[in-house]
């Protein structure tokens, strides 16, 4: 019994770890929002955006090639968010770090959702949000973030949560945001697990 049990552990460890290093490839080959193959750069604006107002988030929701694996983990059609910060720019994870992104530039996605700053705190907790989200600008990726969310959704019978220092998945970048904020946007949940399909239910 004992040595069955030590098998099992054994094999369920090496499924992780095979997961795991499966999304770190996928992390390491793709850049949310971007699809270098199809163009996409020369997408037209959403035409949303000149109703934006910073503080407000913005919920991607036209995943393409590699993107459409986080759609298919989270059974939703948003596979991005970030916070607008004005002027057109948005601040957002990527593989790359934490950038601000032009949003009429050729760089990622152009078509999203908006969720007005009063849906999550206020205008004012948005604000406070976004001024945060800036300061943060030059900090890391959480790849090992968002294998163990992926873990944590597909086996469900387990509890997964891992996430660095300064390092951050665009789900929990955005989260902890507003509770830096002062607003818990998901208090029945650990922020490192958030992901962009938990925004969803903001929507007006």
């Amino acid at each position: 019994m004992k040595n069955s049990k030590f098998l099992t552990s054994i094999i369920a460890l090496a499924t992780i770890a095979a997961v795991a290093l499966l999304w770190l490839k996928i992390l390491d080959s793709i850049d949310p929002e971007v699809d270098e193959n199809d163009g996409e750069g020369d997408e037209e604006i959403d035409p949303d955006l000149p109703s934006a107002q910073p503080g407000d988030l913005l919920l991607f929701n036209r995943a393409k090639g590699l993107n459409r694996l986080i759609t298919w983990f989270t059974k939703s059609r948003f596979y991005h968010v970030g916070i607008y910060i004005g002027d057109n720019h948005v601040v957002e994870a990527r593989p790359r770090g934490v950038v601000s992104r032009d949003l009429m530039g050729k760089d990622g996605d152009k078509r999203f959702e908006i969720i007005p700053a009063k849906n999550v705190g206020g205008n004012e907790v948005g604000l406070q949000a976004a001024s945060w989200a800036k300061a943060q600008i030059g900090d890391g990726y959480d790849p090992f973030n968002v294998a163990a969310i992926v873990l944590d959704r597909y086996f469900t019978c387990c509890a997964f949560n891992a996430s660095l220092t300064n390092n951050w998945s665009c789900g929990e970048f955005v989260a902890t945001a507003f509770l830096e904020a002062g607003k818990e946007l998901f208090p029945d949940r650990e922020v490192a697990t958030v992901v962009p399909a938990d925004f969803e239910k903001f929507l007006p």
